[in-house]
């Protein structure tokens, strides 16, 4: 853990609560009591007039005042005063009720929490991702957070009671120590331990933990954090975890700090960040420098949602690729990446520019991007700085924000790869560099990629849950029945996956018809429907979208559908599809405004 990385204040917590309530109701039932016991009283002397009426609150607080001495309290016109005793004797209960609470809490608090807890988020392993996440889960989730942990250092240990952290002391992949923090009862588990076997074998003891309880709630998910992506891969497509997905769910990918911080990037900073229509020229271009995991993972994410509106055209047949190039890495690299991605070449054009970062380095990168016309760019160029050493920050800074002064007048932006907000990154928030600001931009920042908001990705689930449903509804109305049908709580999470890649094409589909969604607008008219036309190229470039999605997920073609073969027979060109399948995509284009509209959100030009 970087020394000062956690600063921030702790959550205001129910311990707090409990004592701000009992020190509130304290105060105002011994001011409002002194006030009528100095009303009352015959002492001439001021001073002891105030310490006797502060005495007597004192000991109405404390309930000590008979109540045949207070004849106010019967008085059938008590006036201000009978109400103020009324008011200061509910107070004074309030005030001991909730002493009392806090006091239990705060010697037995994390006992009961821990004994009693249901729905929470247990944490196993606190290193830099399992810490950043335990400090901040209070304040995202509300509910008791567990950590598991062996020989935790007592700063850490200190760190965790400040944010209100229930730390057990033990070995995260014992059953004992699992079933301590009833895993059984909790809505999440999060391994993020130091190595991908331990992270397995967590996941594998939280399975025998349910397999043999009888707790009947919503499906505990383990989000494993596994580093080398390999390893993903095969879990993945293997299919391990998943002869329960109704009870337990295993997911690989949302701990992935590179796929994650792809996705977010080209979120907020997309591949068509200039309108690209159906008979444009133009060529989508991503120009990757540093081609180590964070590179691979923009390219791969670029791979499933690089697909616009010009790609395919009134037939079916693939006009033109997203183009990729790879510059400065070794052939071993690029070499492993497609071979892990063997139908990568059916999706996107890969080449190679491998040149040495001398003086003329920036330059010839320059050159990859063309002057814009005047009509129109022939290419809309993405520069991605991805290298990750030790001095990668400064690197991919010096380097992209040259780039980004060289291409000012041509169609391009450059995106930089940086390891916290508070190096070279801040800069550009906070504004400087005029010549290139909204040219350059920095993503993978630990702070945005390890955030509870990105990893739960509450909004992005809300919309592809909604497609899922939609389609589902569907589907079964055509009297089909298979896996990718059930309900979302049920599907694994490559088909989770599936859904949210479609989630994240929404928006390219609307920029190819010059549209955007965003919050309904009062009183704006918004697109409730799509014209014939744009239903067919948005059916065209979903189809592309889901080839690419299965090409990637290790699926082929054939005459028959095999899915534990991982065969299908509709990766084809859209005009070869059968008339029975070339319906369902247009059924999914038509559902889209509905489908955003039910969230509260419209679609406007």
């Amino acid at each position: 853990m970087a020394e000062g990385a956690f600063t921030s204040p702790p959550p205001p917590g129910r311990e707090r609560l409990l004592w701000a309530v009992s020190t509130v109701a304290a105060f105002v039932s011994v001011a409002t009591s002194s006030l009528v016991f100095w009303w009352m009283s015959d002492v001439q002397s001021w001073f002891w007039r105030v310490v006797e009426a502060l005495y007597s609150g004192a000991e109405l607080l404390l309930l000590h005042v008979p109540e045949e001495s207070l004849p106010l309290l019967h008085d059938p016109n008590p006036g201000w005063q009978g109400i103020a005793l009324h008011l200061a004797r509910l107070s004074a209960i309030i005030a001991l009720l909730f002493t009392g609470i806090a006091l239990v809490v705060q010697f037995f608090g994390q006992e009961l929490l821990r004994t009693f807890a249901r729905g929470h988020v247990v944490i196993c392993g606190l290193g830099d991702v399992g810490l950043r996440l335990a400090i901040r889960a209070p304040r995202r989730f509300m509910k008791p957070i567990i950590a598991i942990e062996k020989s935790c250092p007592p700063p850490v240990h200190e760190l965790l009671q400040h944010h209100g952290v229930i730390l057990i002391d033990g070995d995260a992949t014992e059953e004992k120590q699992l079933k301590t923090a009833k895993v059984h009862r909790a809505e999440l588990v999060i391994a993020t331990c130091s190595d991908d076997q331990t992270n397995l074998a967590v996941a594998a003891t939280v399975r025998q933990i349910l397999a043999s309880s009888n707790a009947n709630n919503r499906p505990v998910v383990c989000r494993t954090l596994i580093r080398d992506p390999a390893t993903r891969v095969l879990l993945s497509r293997q299919g391990f975890f998943r002869d329960n997905p109704s009870r337990y769910q295993v997911n690989y990918g949302d701990l992935d700090r590179h796929a994650v911080a792809a996705r977010l990037a080209l979120k907020t900073h997309p591949l068509d960040f200039q309108p690209i229509r159906e008979q444009d020229d133009t060529e989508v271009h991503l120009v990757v420098i540093g081609f180590g995991t964070a590179g691979q993972s923009l390219a791969l994410h670029a791979a499933e949602i690089g697909h616009f509106a010009n790609e395919v055209d009134q037939h079916g047949r693939t006009k033109r690729q997203l183009r990729l190039t790879v510059v400065d890495s070794t052939d071993e690299v690029l070499a492993e990446f497609t071979a892990r991605h063997s139908k990568l070449d059916q999706i996107i054009a890969v080449d190679t520019a491998n040149f040495p970062t001398k003086p003329d380095f920036v330059s010839r990168l320059a050159a990859l991007c063309p002057p814009q016309t005047q009509s129109a760019a022939s290419a809309l160029v993405t520069f991605a700085f991805c290298w990750e050493d030790q001095t990668s920050d400064e690197r991919n800074f010096r380097f992209g924000t040259e780039l980004a002064q060289c291409t000012k007048d041509r169609a391009a932006q450059t995106l930089i790869y940086q390891d916290s907000r508070k190096g070279f990154a801040a800069l550009l928030e906070d504004g400087a560099g005029a010549d290139v600001r909204g040219r350059i931009h920095p993503f993978g920042m630990v702070e945005d990629v390890f955030n509870w908001d990105a990893l739960v990705h509450e909004e992005q689930d809300m919309l592809a849950k909604a497609l899922h449903d939609s389609y589902r509804r569907k589907r079964l109305e055509a009297g089909e029945s298979l896996e990718a049908h059930a309900p979302w709580n049920d599907l694994g999470d490559e088909l989770k996956d599936s859904n949210r890649q479609a989630a994240d094409h929404i928006p390219v589909k609307l920029r190819a018809l010059g549209y955007h969604h965003e919050r309904l607008r009062e009183g704006q008219p918004r697109i409730a429907h799509f014209t014939y036309s744009e239903i067919e190229l948005l059916s065209r470039m979903e189809h592309a979208r889901w080839c690419a999605e299965r090409f990637l997920g290790g699926w082929s073609h054939g005459e028959t559908t095999d899915r534990a073969k991982r065969v299908n027979k509709c990766l084809v060109e859209w005009g070869k599809l059968p008339p029975e399948e070339q319906m369902k995509d247009p059924e999914q284009i038509q559902a889209i405004s509905e489908v955003l509209f039910n969230l509260g959100y419209g679609i406007y030009r």
